[in-house]
């Protein structure tokens, strides 16, 4: 088990939420749900005791299971051959991350409505940072993109 990096820097906590931090996001993790960057997060132990009712999980429908419900490696089997399908083998983010506030704060509220873990949601946060440099921008369907990946690929991976 890793530890992922803290998300905001007390710079950037500031600069997005003002000098007071009310709205700043509580320090509590989940340490049972500390992301696990080397596999699928649907294979995490703790995973579906912490998700069941997140809400990238609703329209599910049966599509990802957990082991005891029969398993989802029909499913890690398709998406493991996404880099090769769209020739991204190799792609790397580009150095740096975001800074732009609005921005952050737009990760930090995308990520509280894919995942109810707190560290589902820093490794969220902390990969759409790293998305920013290339574009300078962001739209919500890379945030999706990127959660269904990452609950079936590793972190390096969907990145």
């Amino acid at each position: 088990i890793i530890t992922m990096p803290v998300v905001l820097s007390p710079a950037e906590v500031e600069e997005v939420y003002g000098a007071h931090g009310d709205a700043a996001p509580s320090a509590a993790t989940d340490s049972a749900a500390d992301a696990d960057a080397t596999g699928a997060m649907i294979l995490e132990e703790a995973f579906w005791t912490l998700e069941i009712e997140a809400p990238v999980l609703r329209r599910n429908r049966g599509y990802l299971k957990p082991s005891a419900d029969g398993g989802s490696e029909d499913a890690l089997a398709r998406v493991s051959r996404w880099e090769e399908l769209c020739s991204a083998q190799g792609e790397e983010p580009l150095p740096g991350g975001c800074t732009d506030a609005a921005a952050l704060r737009i990760f930090e509220r995308d990520a509280e409505r894919t995942f109810m873990s707190m560290a589902h949601r820093i490794s969220m946060i902390h990969a759409l940072k790293q998305f920013w440099p290339e574009n300078k921008d962001y739209h919500q369907g890379l945030g999706y993109v990127y959660s269904f990946l990452r609950l079936t690929v590793p972190a390096d991976a969907a990145l």
